[in-house]
């Protein structure tokens, strides 16, 4: 069995250093544990990249100077769901989920490319088609590269989805892929007053700390559902349930320095670094289902195996999870529930996720409560490299309370708008890392954020103001944005 494994993991990670796996993601997909009642139905109107006066900010977006950084051209790089990413997990290898399904009855391709200074380039490609009323295939492509904002720091990432559902009276299923690459040049932060250079020589001629490192990160996934149909009642379904998943992440990190000097210590190569670090993981599960009208409800067991493979420091595990998935899509109210308990090889690791959202009159209002109960990630239990290498020995897990709230109003004519949010985020025990391992904090942090938008459209003139507020016992987030 470990030889398969192994094998699966050197196949997979050689079609992703060739540039092939997005063409080998037709495998059974599926989010949220039900089919998709209700698709999002593009117009003649359609617009991939929104209003005119939205392009800028929807077109692209330029990064911090850490793989797969925050963004620094809207409030999202600056948000709680964003800050939650970060602070409890490894922000680099989240990934960012699928998105809601759309529906074209004619073939719909969209194309944006956009750029600006510093070489920075934008491509947007979209595809909708469906085959029938019971096929749908989406496609989405995102290609983002730059020079960066300071020296040595271009960045480069292709992000590609793929996603096909079919629906039958007996058997139903999902596909869905995404393959993932990102590299970076790293500057390593400057080396003189930043104030007085700017002034006087300008961003991009500061003198950054790093000449020669730079990193790559490659993800593939595929995850997957089927539903058979043993009543033969389309109106009111019950049967059995498969699902699965396939994912493999590579990261590589090369610099050629005096590495004694600048780290004060190497534990492989003095002069160059050269890690690498892989993770492959399969699982399957199988259950029931019950599906009704607007309603739906499953149940699985599922079977994980993940492996790691480190500079020879090799390591894997096996879970067991149990995972439920209750959904209600009525015509004023819909309400989402999913929930997953690991019984063995995770620590008992468990996660609750409730989503609500209404229509009432001209308002919409939308809500939803994450409780998290995460075990650390592979990564962060165990890695070595040339600079630095750790091991936890006693794992805990890290808790994670996130509420949000928001109504959102529009006049008929959509002339108007005014929207408001309300988010909170209590996290304790998270581990942090410290320069040279990651350490379980003692402490927890409260963050509560406030927005507020507007919306007023004058013909051409359009005017969309922006308040945001933030409360924190720590300095995470701005107090302010506007």
């Amino acid at each position: 069995m470990g030889t398969l494994y192994a094998s699966l993991f050197f196949y997979f990670y050689f079609l992703m250093k060739t540039g092939l796996l997005s063409l080998f993601m037709l495998i059974q997909v599926f989010a949220w544990g039900q089919l998709t009642y209700r698709y999002d139905t593009l117009t003649i109107d359609q617009r991939m990249l929104g209003e005119i006066d939205s392009i800028d900010i929807n077109s692209g977006d330029l990064p911090t100077t850490i793989e797969l950084g925050n963004s620094i051209l809207s409030d999202k790089g600056q948000s709680v769901s964003r800050l939650i990413n970060d602070y409890v997990g490894v922000a680099h290898s989240t990934f960012n989920g699928w998105g809601e399904m759309e529906y074209s009855a004619l073939p719909y391709l969209g194309f944006s490319y956009s750029f600006g200074g510093q070489g920075s380039q934008f491509i947007r490609t979209k595809y909708v088609q469906s085959f029938s009323d019971k096929v749908l295939l989406n496609i989405d492509y995102k290609r983002n590269q730059g020079a960066g904002l300071i020296r040595n720091s271009a960045f480069r990432s292709n992000d590609v989805k793929l996603q096909l559902e079919s629906k039958g009276k007996r058997f139903s299923f999902q596909l869905r892929g995404a393959y993932l690459n990102d590299s970076l040049i790293h500057p390593g932060g400057t080396v003189v007053d930043t104030t007085n250079f700017i002034d006087n020589f300008g961003l991009d001629l500061i003198p950054v700390t790093k000449s020669n490192a730079s990193s790559n990160y490659q993800r593939g996934r595929a995850e997957g559902i089927t539903y058979l149909n043993i009543t033969g009642d389309s109106i009111n379904q019950f049967g059995l349930t498969t699902a699965h998943l396939l994912a493999v992440e590579n990261r590589r990190y090369n610099e050629i320095d005096d590495i004694a000097a600048v780290y004060g210590n190497y534990l492989i190569d003095s002069t160059q670094t050269r890690d690498n670090y892989n993770v492959s993981s399969i699982s399957n599960g199988a259950g029931l289902f019950w599906m009704r009208k607007a309603g739906f409800i499953d149940g699985r067991i599922v079977h994980r195996y993940w492996n790691v493979n480190n500079l020879g420091n090799d390591f894997d595990t096996t879970e067991i999870n149990l995972n439920s998935n209750i959904v209600w899509n009525g015509e004023r109210l819909q309400l989402r529930n999913a929930f997953d308990f690991n019984i063995l090889g995770a620590f008992n690791e468990w996660s609750n996720k409730t989503a609500i959202s209404t229509k009432w009159r001209d308002f919409e209002i939308n809500g939803h409560l994450n409780v998290l109960n995460d075990a650390p990630t592979p990564l962060q239990r165990r890695y070595y490299g040339n600079t630095y290498s750790y091991s936890l020995v006693d794992i805990k897990l890290q808790n994670t309370v996130h509420l949000a709230g928001e109504i959102g109003y529009h006049t008929k004519d959509k002339k108007y708008g005014v929207n408001g949010s309300l988010e909170y985020a209590g996290i304790n025990g998270a581990y942090l890392f410290n320069d040279s391992s990651w350490v379980r904090s003692s402490g927890s942090i409260n963050v509560v954020q406030v927005r507020v938008k507007g919306e007023a459209n004058f013909g051409p003139l359009s005017i969309r103001p922006k308040v945001i507020v933030c409360a924190q016992d720590q300095g995470y987030l701005p107090s302010f944005q506007g």
